[in-house]
């Protein structure tokens, strides 16, 4: 067929043979692929299945710990620390934060309570200025410019009160004394003297006197007594305290005499209560007292005042009125004065500035006025209160500057407070002829023959000292009330 095609195409196709072209047949059939190691006459081997896995083994039990063992287990990360919250900034001690307790330190038939503490003022810059708001008080005139003391240095509390404080017969008066008993006695002594008196002593336990007119003729209108008690302490009391105070406090809880005297003891304890404070004041029963009142308002019938010793001193009053309805009209009469000195040229100059400076706030009935002044508004301030003291007690400009110009010149004389109030007695003057004579011998302090004894700092005499001392008949028995010469003691005179 292959030859004949090929002569087909040589030929032309022309002399192509027909033929019959025979019916093929095709059969298929399905070929088996014999692996070749088969026919070689080998086995053929199936893969082996892979072993199963073998089990786990059981977890060891935990070791214990072993604190000598050399490989150390890893100490676990620290989580970071969290920041700490910002402190918050400190409060500020309120001032005066517990209440006054100083109307327990007087006897309970007072109205008015007052508690200073000298021994915190005079380290202030204006304590000279403190001392002018007391001068014209006549007690303040009797002891301290008579009687040559310095209230800053020679007592550290002073305690005031009266049942009527426009009364000075009923005022009671109490000091924590820091120089010796004997300084203080003699002190009331050249007070009593200045004053035209005469001091009676009596000694059984208890020191007492009551300074009384060298006249016999001359009315006792001061009927009140000096008592020295227990603890560096003095008092000034009329005489119907007397019994209660010698018999001591009551067993019960009544209010005595002799309970407050108690409380006396404790002076310092009672100061404590407001460690800041230069000076407290409790006023009770202000209602009676006042009797009317054109105020908006019914005035509370106590209220405390609270100043502390500092060169800016803080100021605290509280009050409590009888409900909210009259604490509320307070402070609704109070805006109004406000407005009012704001409104005004002439009285917002003079006292604007103090409202700029308190603050007033209401807890129901309960109002409280504080603030706090700077030096020389705190100057400017004690100078309204000792011109209005100096006006109650009805003293002139001039005689308050001279009570403080002997204050100043007895301070310098003594100090600054380092010698002792009898240091500005006057000197017994001496006879030149006796110390001359032959024979004489030199005197105890060791000063030549002639010379009079050393005396530390004596004051040259000044208008309105004390007089000579008054002569006294010869003392009696202990057990009787002894009239002791001014400038002695019981027990006889003493140097200088």
């Amino acid at each position: 067929m292959h030859v004949g095609t090929v002569g087909g195409v040589a030929g032309g196709f022309r002399c192509i043979p027909e033929f019959e072209v025979p019916e093929i047949e095709l059969e298929f059939t399905e070929v088996e692929l014999i692996d070749p190691e088969t026919l070689q006459g080998e086995d053929a081997q199936p893969e082996p299945e892979p072993p199963p896995p073998a089990p786990e083994p059981p977890p060891e039990p935990p070791t214990p710990e072993d604190d000598t063992s050399v490989e150390e287990k890893k100490p676990e990360p620290e989580p970071e620390p969290e920041p700490e919250p910002e402190p918050e900034p400190p409060k500020k001690k309120e001032f005066a934060a517990k209440g006054s307790r100083a109307d327990q330190l007087a006897p309970p038939t007072s109205t008015f309570y007052m508690l200073m503490v000298p021994k915190k003022i005079r380290r202030l810059p204006f304590k000279q200025q403190v001392l002018d708001i007391m001068a014209p008080l006549p007690d303040f005139e009797l002891l301290i410019d008579k009687g040559r003391f310095d209230a800053l240095a020679d007592f550290d509390h002073i305690v005031i009160a009266s049942p009527d404080i426009r009364d000075w017969t009923q005022t009671f008066l109490a000091v924590d004394y820091t120089i010796s008993k004997q300084e203080v006695q003699r002190g009331i002594e050249r007070a009593a003297a200045a004053n035209g008196q005469i001091i009676e002593w009596i000694d059984d336990g208890r020191l007492r006197g009551n300074p009384r007119p060298a006249d016999p003729a001359e009315p006792d209108v001061d009927n009140r007594w000096f008592v020295f008690l227990e603890g560096n302490v003095a008092i000034y009391v009329r005489d119907e305290f007397l019994p209660s105070i010698l018999e001591g406090p009551a067993e019960d809880d009544r209010k005595t005499t002799g309970n407050f005297v108690a409380s006396l003891a404790e002076v310092r304890r009672f100061a404590a209560r407001q460690p800041k404070a230069g000076m407290q004041v409790v006023i009770k029963d202000i209602r009676r007292i006042l009797a009317r009142s054109n105020l908006p308002f019914e005035v509370p019938d106590e209220f405390e005042l609270s100043v502390s010793a500092a060169k800016e001193p803080e100021i605290v009053i509280r009050g409590e009125f009888v409900n909210v309805v009259e604490a509320k009209a307070f402070l609704a009469w109070y805006d109004d004065i406000q407005k009012k000195v704001q409104e005004s040229f002439a009285l917002k100059m003079q006292l604007g500035w103090i409202f700029d400076l308190i603050e007033v706030e209401r807890d129901e009935a309960k109002v409280v006025v504080q603030g706090q002044f700077s030096t020389e508004q705190a100057l400017l301030i004690m100078k309204f209160a000792a011109d209005g003291s100096r006006k109650v007690a009805g003293k002139t400009p001039e005689e308050v500057e001279a009570m403080k110009r002997r204050r100043l010149e007895a301070l310098e004389a003594r100090k600054g407070g380092k010698l002792p109030p009898s240091a500005l007695d006057p000197v017994d003057p001496v006879d030149p002829v006796d110390s001359a004579a032959p024979g004489a011998q030199p005197s105890p302090s060791g000063d030549p023959p002639g010379d009079p004894p050393a005396r530390p700092g004596p004051a040259p005499a000044r208008p309105g000292s004390a007089p000579a001392p008054v002569p006294s008949p010869t003392p009696n028995p202990p057990e009787k009330p002894t009239k002791t010469p001014v400038g002695e003691t019981a027990e006889g005179r003493e140097p200088g």
